[in-house]
């Protein structure tokens, strides 16, 4: 495998771990590609570089996708470390050889930068339930752009993710939070999207 595509196979086994650790099972790929779509902003909020990500997201038809995670999915179905619920089609988890796979790859130094950015945007899906998090996160003005919803654009480029990150700090100043808090930053960026979006529609 490529180095995109190593990164994206974990990234897609480590969330999946990591939202059955915060008692979110049975995901969606839409929902999947939304978290790790917020795990990469965070990473590059914390100075990673988007191409030192790995790999894209692009929006298509207004839904956030990744070509790379999508071959990441059909990958761990081959391999047998996901399945896909028979009720909900959509919807993946991980199976035992996933979870063993996850866990052996997760102690490799190569991958720590990612599992915090992972880790912290799945903590929000905690402290927030999922559907807010989701809906704040196509609220954010890169993806809430009706010039774009014909069309499929990359996203997280750099100057999208520069004006999102000093929208992140105006907002977390305005409030008294700690912009070094990923968590706690992130999610109020998150609840003012939403907030924004209400406010427009109503």
């Amino acid at each position: 495998m490529t180095d995109y595509q190593d990164y994206a196979l974990f990234d897609l086994l480590f969330t999946l771990k990591r939202l059955e650790d915060n008692f979110i099972n049975d995901i969606s790929v839409d929902e999947l590609l939304v978290i790790l779509y917020l795990s990469a902003f965070i990473g590059i909020n914390k100075g990673l570089s988007y191409s030192a990500w790995g790999y894209k997201f692009y929006l298509s038809e207004s839904r956030i996708t990744s070509k790379e995670i999508i071959k990441a999915i059909e990958m761990a179905q081959e391999m047998e470390y996901i399945v896909f619920s028979p009720e909900e089609i959509t919807n993946v988890s991980l199976t035992s050889s996933g979870k063993k796979t996850v866990q052996f790859f997760s102690k490799l130094s190569v991958f720590e930068n990612r599992k915090n950015s992972i880790s912290n945007s799945c903590d929000i899906c905690l402290l927030s339930d999922l559907s807010t998090v989701l809906n704040g996160i196509y609220s954010n003005d890169e993806l809430n752009n009706p010039d774009l919803r014909s069309s499929i654009k990359e996203v997280l480029g750099e100057v999208a993710t520069e004006h999102m990150y000093k929208n992140l700090i105006n907002i977390t100043e305005q409030v008294g939070l700690d912009i070094r808090d990923p968590i706690l930053s992130t999610l109020t960026w998150v609840t003012y999207n939403n907030t924004e979006k209400k406010t427009h529609s109503g």
